[in-house]
């Protein structure tokens, strides 16, 4: 404690008070950082149809708030035996749902746990790269955090989900549609999967 109070006389006053104020400029972000991890953590989950509303809402076929229904089987035949609670990495899967406009979505966590989403499309030939693929399969995060730029942990779960997938090396099946395009028939015996 000596070697502060020694540290602290030999500053000056201008200096010290630089130095308690940078100290104080710290703890306050810190503590402010640490403030939105936890409020984002307390979230409540989205109901199992949250969404944007219409086409881009999104339907859970396994997982918290899943309503299984004619759909469910063909959207999970896309990732093997993969399932809500198996872990992928450094990644957990939440759910898996899918969207009335064609996609599949998905909820992850990562080891801090925090949630995101992707969504599974048809990759478009010679379109914009999405984040991950897996063959003819698109991987795309949905609302990244802080807008165009992909989180980096965020990315690398939409990278590691597809690295499982197109080990799968399962067909896309036709009823999954390139991001953006209009609604297609619902997954299953009608729907064409």
């Amino acid at each position: 404690m000596s070697g502060l109070v020694e540290l602290a006389g030999s500053l000056g006053p201008i200096r010290l008070a630089m130095l308690l104020l940078a100290a104080a400029l710290v703890v306050a972000l810190g503590a402010s950082t640490f403030a939105e991890r936890r409020r984002a953590r307390l979230r409540p989950e989205p109901p199992a149809s949250a969404g944007q509303g219409g086409p881009a809402a999104v339907t859970r076929c396994a997982g918290p708030g899943a309503a299984p229904g004619p759909h469910t089987a063909a959207v999970l035949a896309l990732f093997g035996g993969l399932q809500p609670g198996d872990v992928l990495g450094r990644w957990t899967l939440d759910w898996i749902g899918r969207t009335g406009g064609g996609a599949v979505r998905v909820g992850l966590r990562d080891a801090a746990g925090n949630p995101f989403e992707l969504e599974l499309c048809r990759r478009i030939p010679g379109g914009p790269p999405p984040p991950a693929r897996a063959g003819d399969l698109a991987v795309h995060l949905i609302a990244p955090a802080g807008g165009a730029v992909t989180p980096e942990e965020q990315g690398l779960g939409a990278m590691t989900l597809a690295s499982y997938l197109e080990g799968l090396a399962l067909p896309v099946p036709s009823w999954l549609l390139p991001l953006g395009a209009d609604a297609a028939p619902a997954p299953g015996p009608a729907g064409g999967a």
